[in-house]
């Protein structure tokens, strides 16, 4: 009889220790997910800043593109007007011919200005394209790392699903643990 109690003694006094265990268990896994929490929510924000960063850039890069497109139409609608009016500058030189030679070095060298200038025009819209193409690849990394930050998300989010199992089943092994030590009382009683 006195083996009996003792024996019921201790296996009474393993099971709180393996409830106490399990408290200690189930504690901890309910900080690791509020933990988790805390970071998927932290890391929604990130993410909804950054998607919205990277709408505003695109929407902004569009307004530019359209812009500079209008700009580039304009440039060559000008361009071709001069061009028709270098044609016929150049005729009216060759008819005349009986200007000094002077006048016709001072036409000469407008005529040169003005050409340089639609070049580095031409050269300045160019380099506008360029930036634009480069911008346009910069957009193409953000939404890149876009992608990878939610691929990341999505891990933290099947990590907390697993923590939440987890603790459901240590809960339940607590319930179990309860009502057996219950039992063992009321037998002892």
């Amino acid at each position: 009889m006195r083996n009996s109690q003792e024996k019921v003694k201790s296996e009474d006094h393993e099971l709180k220790m393996e409830n106490n265990k399990l408290k200690a268990e189930a504690k901890e896994a309910t900080l690791t997910r509020d933990d988790l929490a805390r970071q998927i929510q932290d890391g929604q924000v990130a993410l909804n800043r950054t998607v919205l960063e990277k709408d505003t850039r695109i929407e902004a890069l569009k307004l530019e593109k359209g812009q500079l497109e209008g700009e580039l139409s304009q440039a060559e609608r000008r361009l071709a007007e001069q061009a028709q009016q270098y044609q016929q500058t150049i005729e009216e030189l060759t008819r005349a011919q009986s200007m000094d030679a002077s006048a016709l070095q001072m036409e000469h060298e407008c005529a040169v200005k003005l050409n340089q200038e639609k070049d580095f025009e031409i050269a300045e819209l160019k380099r506008e394209r360029e930036q634009m193409a480069a911008d346009h690849r910069d957009t193409n990394e953000m939404l890149f790392t876009s992608v990878a930050g939610q691929k990341q998300l999505t891990e933290l989010l099947r990590d907390k699903d697993f923590l939440l199992d987890l603790r459901g089943g240590l809960e339940e092994q607590y319930v179990e643990v309860e009502l057996w030590t219950d039992r063992s009382v009321e037998e002892d009683s």
